[in-house]
């Protein structure tokens, strides 16, 4: 009898055990929508950005820390950083247009037929300075990448909404 209760009580204790243990202990973690977060893998496709991430415009940009992909053909959240040319997380960024791409963390690769994702920022400045879009004040493009972005936001519809905050605002 006393043998039966020594092998109940490890059981239950063992239970209790892993019940407390989180999941990430036994392999993969799952995020709030299920998929899995990968620690590495080949990436086919990235899931397209909600259009208010992809398009911003403010004093600090929201970029998410992972990114919804196809990882070896399972839905995954991939962990990113994002990197702009001339824009730093650091320093006193100035206004003007910002084209942040997504890099993937270590270990992850991507198909080459797949670009990662971007999103386009318009710093704002309290003082309205050089590159606010007015006509008194024109957007002074300084890079290729800013080019090539007022190109996609004009062809995209959004570079009133973006630059002025306004579709009904003329941009120079």
């Amino acid at each position: 009898m006393k043998s039966n209760k020594k092998i109940l009580s490890l059981i239950l204790a063992l239970a209790l055990i892993f019940s407390a243990t989180p999941l990430s202990a036994f392999g993969s973690e799952v995020d709030s929508l299920g998929l899995s977060l990968g620690e590495s893998g080949h990436i086919t496709d990235f899931a397209p950005l909600d259009d208010d991430v992809r398009w911003q415009r403010g004093y600090t940009p929201n970029l998410p820390g992972t990114l919804e992909a196809t990882l070896d053909g399972e839905p995954a959240q991939v962990p990113v950083t994002w990197e702009a040319e001339g824009y730093s997380a650091a320093a006193y960024n100035p206004p003007g247009l910002y084209t942040f791409y997504a890099k993937p963390a270590p270990g992850f690769t991507v198909a080459e037929d797949v670009a990662a994702p971007k999103i386009t920022y318009m710093q704002l400045s309290v003082m309205r300075m050089a590159g606010a879009g007015t006509q008194l004040n024109p957007l002074q493009i300084t890079r290729a990448d800013q080019l090539a972005e007022i190109a996609e936001l004009v062809n995209e519809g959004w570079l009133e909404q973006i630059v002025s905050g306004s579709t009904s605002n003329s941009v120079y």
